[in-house]
């Protein structure tokens, strides 16, 4: 009976899995981007300098190689992209299903980890073209690592180092945050070890690999910026910028800092919707956990991550994936969850597909775009609302040069200037609504949010109408009066 009871419930999660995989590889045929981000990775394709944020620092030379080798096979960068964050997240999902059922049996184990597929965030960031999933998989590879180590394995100490090393070619942030917890396994390892001589061994062994290859990727990348040290003073500048802008410890507005807590509050709560059926589960024996799973341990793969992005800055909601891992983990333990689990993919599924546009305009400081831009329908809405906005641009009348276009989209999802700039590059586009208009142009083009356009705008352009609402911009056009010959 037990065997086929293990049965049913691995069949159970099979269809699971087999149900993201269905919602998630249709994304592979992405056209535009996803934000301003997306597009700079866009343009490092045909440009890689990083001095151009083409990308922005600090630069992610290995998935900017990545995306030259894959976009020439599927057409186009952003779909390079999305197969890249599909890749991640997958292998992301199998580390911690690794480390779930050492910590929770086969049955947690697949319970935890078709919690964290279904958590709204973590499916959102493995579909869109964007680099934030290899934060994802940072967490789990090197808190997997990290607990081979910890557990007094020191013959994973190379191999966990080069992962660390290569993974932040692709984004060095995610894993920045997680090698405390790979440093204290580390010295743990190394004074627990019954080989002593053969841990130190692999301890320098380990060190010197991470180090070669880390310089593999950032001598070559640094010297096409300018060198090592203007590479560095960009990421410097870079982070410090964007502290700056969102921390009070940085000299921010403390309004600023507030409002930036509560939207730090608001991705917490999409992302662990999932755990909600967690509550009517009964609490399970303690058993006996691996020697890895400690409070020392939980609280080093969690704690400087939620430094930064209740301290310092989190702009994006997928700047909190680094915590979900440890969180659902934490959840799960000592409940019986079984077939809660899929009750809580059920949750996730529903808070993914709940039409938040619904809720109030897309202006970034409403409640109701807050929560679409942390759900994965987001992502599905603005690439049809980009496909449509193709076709209702092509048939307004008149060549691409007798039309200006107006961007007055403030926001980081797409579109906006740094997006179309680069995927409707055939028009021309501004983000001055003074701009003086060439003797040429006989039709105006104006893209913005779902509000009416800019007073100024309004002002200059008495005649402007609505062509195109979508749930993410609006298309407004007038036509310019052709000035008399003198």
């Amino acid at each position: 009976m037990r065997y086929s009871e293990d049965l049913t419930y691995n069949r159970v999660f099979l269809l699971l899995a087999v149900l993201w995989l269905a919602a998630a590889l249709p994304r592979l045929g992405t056209r535009y981007s996803w934000d301003w981000d997306s597009s700079q990775f866009d343009r490092a394709v045909e440009k890689f300098d990083v001095r151009l944020h083409q990308p922005q620092p600090p630069g992610y030379p290995l998935w900017v190689l990545a995306m030259k080798g894959l976009t020439p096979l599927l057409g186009n960068p952003n779909s390079a992209q999305v197969l890249l964050s599909l890749l991640f997240t997958a292998v992301g999902l199998l580390f911690f299903t690794s480390l779930a059922r050492e910590l929770l049996g086969s049955e947690g184990g697949l319970a935890a980890t078709a919690l964290l597929a279904f958590s709204p965030l973590v499916f959102l960031y493995a579909i869109v073209p964007l680099a934030t999933s290899v934060d994802l998989f940072s967490s789990c590879a090197v808190a997997w690592f990290a607990a081979r180590i910890w557990s007094g394995e020191p013959h994973w100490i190379v191999p966990a180092c080069l992962a660390a090393a290569i993974t932040a070619g692709f984004r060095e942030s995610g894993v920045t945050l997680v090698l405390p917890l790979l440093a204290a396994a580390l010295v743990r390892g190394l004074w627990l070890s019954r080989t002593r001589s053969y841990a130190w061994k692999a301890f320098v062994a380990g060190v010197a690999a991470g180090l070669a290859a880390r310089l593999c990727w950032l001598v070559p990348a640094a010297r096409l910026n300018g060198g090592l040290g203007n590479w560095h003073d960009m990421a410097n500048a870079q982070m410090l910028g964007t502290f700056r802008q969102t921390s009070a410890l940085f000299g921010a507005p403390v309004v600023v800092h507030g409002k930036m807590l509560v939207e730090v509050l608001i991705y917490f709560a999409i992302a662990l919707s999932v755990l909600i059926p967690l509550s009517l589960a009964s609490r399970s024996g303690s058993g006996n956990p691996p020697a890895w799973w400690s409070p020392s341990f939980l609280g080093l793969w969690l704690t400087p991550n939620l430094i930064v992005v209740f301290l310092l800055h989190c702009g994006k909601p997928g700047y909190i994936l680094l915590s979900l891992p440890p969180l659902i983990l934490a959840a799960v333990r000592r409940r019986n969850v079984g077939r809660l689990a899929l009750l809580g993919a059920a949750v996730g599924i529903l808070v993914s597909c709940f039409p938040y546009e619904r809720l109030g305009k897309s202006r970034p400081s409403t409640m109701g775009y807050l929560l679409l831009r942390s759900s994965p329908r987001f992502a599905y809405i603005l690439e049809a609302g980009q496909r449509r906005m193709r076709s209702v641009l092509d048939a307004i009348p008149g060549s691409p040069s007798e039309r200006l276009m107006i961007s007055s989209v403030h926001r980081p999802e797409a579109p906006n200037i740094r997006t179309v700039t680069f995927d409707f590059r055939d028009l021309r586009w501004t983000d001055d609504p003074q701009v003086q208009l060439d003797a040429n142009v006989r039709t105006v083009v104006v893209l913005c949010d779902r509000l009416q356009p800019s007073p100024v705008l309004l002002e200059r352009f008495p005649n402007l109408r609505r062509v195109s609402d979508e749930a993410s911009y609006s298309l407004w056009v007038a036509p310019v009066p052709v000035q008399p010959s003198r």
